[in-house]
């Protein structure tokens, strides 16, 4: 897919013409984790690339499901990791903490979620994961996505942290 195709030039033009598209999920996921790597590597703001980077993952792990590979996912070998160093943590703790900050940002459902506490690491635990899931299900990473690889790779050396 060539993900810079689908930039618009200007915002006047798609509410000009307005059309309906169909797009397939992994190319939706594709675009979102593409922009994430683009917006991190132009020093912007955390939230959005989180989200953004929160959504590809989960699709391309879903992705991996759907080829029989559920323990493919990023998130399933973390707890293949961490889980046996971590005794009394249920996968499931561990998933809720992995994806605390993403569901933090996505909703307002109690009347104490007013706010939203980032720790700094979910963004490049995120952006791992969400690379690792998108070359897993056998997607090509674009220049941007190698770029923040690249960059992540050389903060969190093997065993350190976001691989």
């Amino acid at each position: 897919m060539d993900l810079e195709s689908h930039c618009v030039e200007g915002f006047a033009e798609p509410v000009a013409k307005p059309q309906s598209e169909t797009w397939a999920k992994a190319d939706v996921a594709l675009i979102m984790l593409d922009t994430a790597c683009k917006m991190f590597i132009s020093g912007m703001h955390t939230l959005p690339i989180l989200n953004l980077a929160a959504i590809a993952e989960e699709t391309f792990g879903s992705i991996l499901e759907h080829q029989g590979r559920r323990d493919d996912r990023a998130i399933s070998e973390l707890a293949r990791k961490v889980l046996p160093q971590a005794p009394g943590v249920s996968r499931e703790e561990l998933f809720d903490f992995i994806y605390r900050q993403k569901n933090a940002i996505k909703h307002y459902n109690r009347q104490g979620e007013t706010h939203v506490v980032l720790d700094s690491r979910a963004l490049f635990y995120t952006l791992s994961m969400a690379l690792r899931n998108c070359r897993q299900a056998g997607f090509k990473l674009s220049p941007a996505m190698n770029k923040v690889v690249t960059f992540i790779r050389a903060r969190f050396p093997p065993g350190e942290g976001a691989e």
